[in-house]
């Protein structure tokens, strides 16, 4: 349940883009956080489904709206990724006690909820058509590397790949410590990066919970990619090791199909394990899982194990 304002919230956005005859039959929450919320909505004149984000001054989620709206635009006109349609954004906080994000609704389920009842001919096809996929979003190339502003320029520009990894570190990694020491691994395997020199979009985000499947004539098979908010032109080979470091996301027929599309440098394993801690220490979890996974990476890098309280 919402509370009636945040209702009138959200009858308020849709009669703003749709018009006043639209009306709001039904909703569903999909996550709730601190001053952050993800609804679907059911809609009547016009008969619709789509998905509201609302994050106030105080979410704890980072949320883009405006430079989610751009990427949106971009992967839709640039590849045949299947995904949603950024409809309306408004950042000011004018309209509603929000930001906010209108989009399409997709069928489909999480990968992650349907993945133990798909069978193995049904799996290789899905990690064949996610392979496709991914390497489509890694296509799509900028003339610098930095963050991906409203218009789908860069924002800031950096003048090398381990600069701007740098300088998304310091942003994204909360604790002073983690921060100083990747910043300082980057800078003593800075020779790894050298041949890094074409910024791709980067999602950062293909975790289980973003990647939707549904099935059709008996079949299952890749229904979107969502949730765009934490992408940037960066690096694609850190989309891959955090799909590699992440159970289950990488299967048979991944690589082979994604190689078709978009080749991978043979230096990219090198490269790996530090791509793989970045993502261990933005994402700070003190579960014991992601303990054993920093654990393991920084015993294979050589460095003291990092722990999160």
């Amino acid at each position: 349940m919402v509370s009636e304002k945040d209702y009138l919230v959200l009858k308020h956005i849709v009669q703003r883009y749709f018009g006043k005859q639209c009306t709001l039959c039904e909703y569903e929450v999909l996550l709730r956080k601190v001053d952050y919320l993800v609804v679907r909505l059911t809609l009547v004149n016009p008969t619709e489904r789509v998905v509201l984000k609302l994050a106030g001054p105080n979410a704890p989620i980072l949320s883009p709206f405006d430079r989610t709206f751009a990427i949106n635009q971009q992967v839709r006109k640039q590849t045949t990724v299947p995904t949603f349609e950024a409809l309306a954004f408004d950042m000011s906080y004018d309209i509603v006690p929000y930001r906010y994000l209108l989009m399409t609704h997709i069928d489909g389920r999480l990968w992650s909820d349907v993945k133990k009842d798909i069978d193995l001919d049904d799996s290789q096809k899905l990690y064949q058509d996610f392979g496709r996929a991914v390497a489509q979003l890694h296509s799509i190339e900028y003339r610098t590397f930095g963050e991906i502003g409203i218009q789908g320029g860069i924002n800031t520009s950096d003048p090398n790949y381990i600069s701007a990894l740098s300088n998304r570190a310091e942003q994204r990694i909360r604790n002073p410590y983690n921060r100083e020491l990747f910043v300082s691994l980057l800078q003593q395997n800075e020779c790894l990066f050298n041949d890094v020199v074409s910024p791709r979009l980067t999602h950062e985000d293909l975790n289980p919970g973003n990647i939707l499947v549904r099935k059709r004539n008996g079949r299952w098979e890749l229904a979107g990619i969502v949730d765009f908010d934490s992408a940037w032109a960066g690096g694609f080979e850190s989309d891959l090791a955090r799909l590699e470091l992440w159970k289950g996301m990488i299967g048979e027929g991944f690589f082979e199909e994604y190689q078709t599309i978009n080749p991978i440098p043979t230096n990219y394993t090198h490269r790996r394990l530090l791509l793989q801690l970045l993502w261990c220490l933005e994402y700070a979890n003190p579960s014991e899982e992601h303990h054993k996974d920093t654990k393991n990476i920084c015993d294979k890098l050589g460095i003291p194990v990092v722990t999160f309280l």
